[in-house]
């Protein structure tokens, strides 16, 4: 059984309104001045570093780009099939549960440091 237009839009919603969260939090627990590891190798050491604007906002942005292209993409192209539009909603799903995941390894490495 599928995920109707109008639930999927609210689940895509709630995880762009947690990726916003996060990034408040962490935008105002991380020292102005400072630079926030964003990227990791396999040993889990950072060798990537941004600022905290674009470390904790630029995330909430994409996943809400993700939830408008999704809403906007049986408008863009309206002979696209429902199971067409089921694939690509679960992907968006999907990449917005990775970037959940992305956040929340950023958020505790900022404060652990």
């Amino acid at each position: 059984m599928g995920m109707s237009r109008l639930s999927w839009a609210a689940t895509m919603a709630a995880c762009t309104l947690l990726l916003l969260v996060i990034g408040i939090f962490g935008y105002a627990q991380a020292p102005a001045e400072s630079l926030v590891a964003i990227h990791f190798d396999f040993s889990g050491a950072a060798n990537g570093w941004t600022t905290p604007g674009m470390a904790f906002f630029f995330v909430p942005i994409v996943s809400a780009a993700l939830l408008a292209l999704g809403w906007l993409i049986p408008t863009l192209n309206p002979r696209t099939t429902v199971h067409e539009r089921k694939i690509v909603a679960y992907i968006f799903l999907g990449v917005n549960l990775i970037l959940i995941a992305g956040q929340v390894s950023i958020y505790k490495y900022a404060l652990s440091t």
